[in-house]
């Protein structure tokens, strides 16, 4: 939109809209023969309805006093249902560890010499083994497992992982 009358109807649509101002004749014959206004001055007044029912439905009153209610008497930490939950989790993986302890170390499988697990391989050569073997994970075995971290211990972003977890 370009030239001073864009400009003019551009700058009033909000007051047009909200009820402090009306168009004058020209504006009117304007935003009838101008598409591109036309369309700018449909989009303001959908943009105006859109939170204009808000009111009737939202008790701003009651929401401002449960909001100042709360703020005056926080629920302690512990009864929050997200902090019960991981605490609960937690509890429940300390005691499976007691229950079942660290794991013995297994034995490493013994290779199959007779039947053979992957005969597509035996045509493979030294350096393309040596690429597939680079490209398998890391077996679990050999996996570090780190020290294990209280819940205290734990940062905001890590305590939001586990929780997006728990929710599923």
């Amino acid at each position: 939109m370009s030239g001073t009358i864009h400009e003019q109807l551009q700058d009033r649509m909000p007051e047009v809209v909200r009820g402090t101002a009306e168009w004058d004749p020209s504006e009117t014959a304007h935003l009838a023969a101008c598409a591109e206004c036309r369309a700018e001055w449909e989009l303001i007044r959908t943009a105006a309805k859109v939170g204009a029912g808000i009111e009737r439905e939202f008790n701003v009153a009651r929401a401002a006093r449960a909001v100042t209610e709360r703020l005056r008497h926080p629920r302690p930490v512990y009864h929050r249902p997200a902090i019960r939950t991981l605490v609960g989790v937690a509890a429940a993986a300390v005691i499976a560890f007691a229950y079942l302890g660290p794991a013995a170390p297994r034995p490493a499988p013994t290779p199959v010499v007779e039947g053979r697990l992957f005969p597509e391989l035996d045509s493979l050569g030294v350096e393309e083994l040596t690429v597939i073997a680079d490209g398998l994970d890391t077996p679990l075995s050999e996996t570090p497992l780190g020290v294990p971290q209280g819940i205290e211990e734990l940062d905001s972003t890590q305590l939001t992982r586990v929780l997006r977890a728990l929710e599923g």
